[in-house]
């Protein structure tokens, strides 16, 4: 409704938003100042409210302002995902029984002299001199005197030593009555010691900022990167080389396995017969000596029916039944036949890795997609997992490296 003023009002108005004049029937002129606070907003020409819009477009801002506040305290508090190695594009090699690198072309880069390596990992590699282990940067450059009875590989930023006394390291935490004078402990890289280096055990890798420890008292720790410890008194064992995963560990107590958090506490009550690390969301455990995967709530999402199996990677998981080998997803969906028969005890399937994954028909081992169609054909003696688009492989004896097309790659002095 136009008043006499010009402005134009809502229709349903009883005073001019602009002059505060009474509108249509209303009696009266102006409008006293207590009256117009009550009456309908002013509108601009076309009926839009004026003062809606902006009332809409804070609320937009803050409702965005506490969405990106929530997604930030997520993203910063979330437990690690699975950590993704990076080898610096550099590739151990092997010649006349010493090693040294290549790059992603053959070309050697770090000249054989070391009398064993692990590869590498955020920029430095393990390796062995005589019976000591330290670690060089990708040039080569040893950077970390090597000093120690075993080592592991860094990742964030920590790695795991040995001090004394006996050969490489143990898996399992299960025979702590056996470690004797072992002693272990984690180093940054500058290779100073994080905390103090007196555990009798430790997981072999940091997993963000947690690593599981077991304290000269024989209890079960868990240390933060600062090298604080807390203890868990109600846990007695623990196992695997990745301690945490997506902020748990598998643990046991009374003989039965479950899950703790970074604070000790159990997530997942003890009742397993064994249980694995999480990966891609589903951890391996059995019951009634079957496996199945349960996901973080200790909810089965496959039931136990299997032999045996693998942890997921890349959505896919080997499974054993019937004595060979296939892969299912993370929904339990059966995407490759059980058809690969391990020789012997062993294994018959290697995980996914850059969208392959080692299989071993009859006694040689090729490469499947994740179809199940075999994309490099059995040829080799054994073989490894891709990284940064080539894989370990040996054939009659012997090192090599291919790509993920199968082709070979030929090794330059």
């Amino acid at each position: 409704m136009r008043c006499k003023c010009g402005f134009e009002n809502a229709a349903d108005a009883r005073f001019c938003g602009s002059c505060r004049s009474a509108l249509g029937n209303v009696p009266g002129g102006a409008v006293p100042n207590a009256v117009a606070s009550s009456t309908a907003p002013p509108v601009a020409a076309g009926g839009a409210r004026a003062g809606a819009r902006p009332l809409r477009v804070r609320m937009a801002i803050v409702a965005a302002v506490v969405v990106v506040a929530a997604a930030g305290y997520w993203w910063l508090s979330r437990p690690p995902g699975r950590y993704k190695p990076d080898n610096s594009g550099l590739y151990p090699i092997n010649v006349n029984g010493k090693y040294g690198f290549m790059d992603r072309s053959g070309k050697t880069v770090i000249t054989p002299q070391f009398d064993e390596t692990r590869g590498f990992s955020e920029g430095l590699a393990v390796v062995r001199v005589g019976t000591k282990f330290g670690y060089i940067d990708t040039k080569g450059a040893v950077v970390i005197t090597p000093q120690f009875d075993d080592a592991s590989s860094f990742r964030y930023g920590r790695a795991a030593v040995k001090l004394c006394c006996g050969p490489y390291w143990h898996g399992l935490d299960v025979a702590v009555g056996r470690i004797g004078k072992n002693r272990y402990g984690f180093i940054d890289k500058d290779g100073k010691y994080v905390g103090t280096p007196g555990f009798l055990w430790v997981a072999v890798w940091f997993a963000g900022d947690f690593a599981l420890v077991r304290v000269a008292d024989g209890r079960v720790g868990i240390m933060n990167r600062s090298g604080k410890v807390v203890i868990a008194d109600n846990v007695e064992l623990i196992s695997s080389f990745d301690g945490f995963s997506a902020g748990l560990a598998p643990a046991a107590t009374g003989g039965k396995w479950g899950y703790i958090d970074t604070t000790g506490k159990w997530v997942i009550d003890p009742q397993f017969e064994s249980a694995y690390n999480f990966a891609d969301g589903l951890a391996q455990v059995t019951v009634g000596g079957r496996l199945g995967y349960i996901d973080q709530k200790g909810k089965f999402v496959v039931n136990p029916q299997y032999e045996s199996g693998h942890q997921f990677s890349e959505g896919y998981a080997g499974f054993e039944s019937g004595g060979k080998w296939g892969f299912i997803d993370t929904a339990g969906r059966v995407v490759v036949d059980a058809k690969f028969a391990p020789v012997g005890t062993g294994q018959a399937v290697h995980s996914f890795s850059e969208g392959l994954a080692g299989v071993l028909t009859e006694d040689r081992w090729g490469f499947i997609d994740r179809t199940g169609k075999m994309v490099i054909s059995p040829q080799f003696d054994s073989a490894g997992y891709f990284q940064n688009g080539l894989a370990r492989v040996t054939v009659a004896g012997e090192e090599a490296y291919v790509t993920t097309t199968g082709a070979f790659v030929v090794l330059k002095k």
